[in-house]
């Protein structure tokens, strides 16, 4: 994850490694006995009027109560930017909230993903 840079906000982790669900009270997907859930990771870019209506606010708020980590910040070309990482589940909704609603003010046309990816994964016996 980047440092903090000039109008990025930095999501503070809000994930121990000994929980297995987010704040919704769903889990979240397991490999192997008792082992700490997948931890996936994208990038994103969301369109439409999503700067001058606290939009990296907005987002940053939303990832910390679902336990998402990561980054955001505003783009030259009026778009918002950010990499999140977090369980499936949290990542599920931080995807569809991107995609959908994000702050009150905001007109979202669409959110692009990319650079998915697994970044942790538990360690299994073999």
């Amino acid at each position: 994850m980047p440092p903090k840079t000039d109008g990025a906000t930095v999501a503070k982790p809000v994930l121990s490694s000994n929980t297995s669900a987010v704040a919704d009270g769903h889990e979240s997907r397991k490999t192997g006995v008792g082992a700490a859930p997948a931890i996936q990771m994208f990038d994103f870019e969301v369109f439409g009027r999503v700067q001058h209506v606290s939009m990296r606010k907005y987002t940053k708020d939303f990832a910390d109560r679902v336990g998402v980590v990561g980054w955001v910040k505003n783009t030259e070309d009026e778009t918002v930017i950010g990499q999140a990482a977090g369980v499936e589940t949290a990542m599920v909704r931080f995807r569809k909230w991107l995609e959908t609603k994000g702050s009150p003010s905001a007109a979202i046309t669409r959110a692009e993903f990319s650079n998915e990816c697994i970044i942790a994964q538990a360690i299994q016996e073999v």
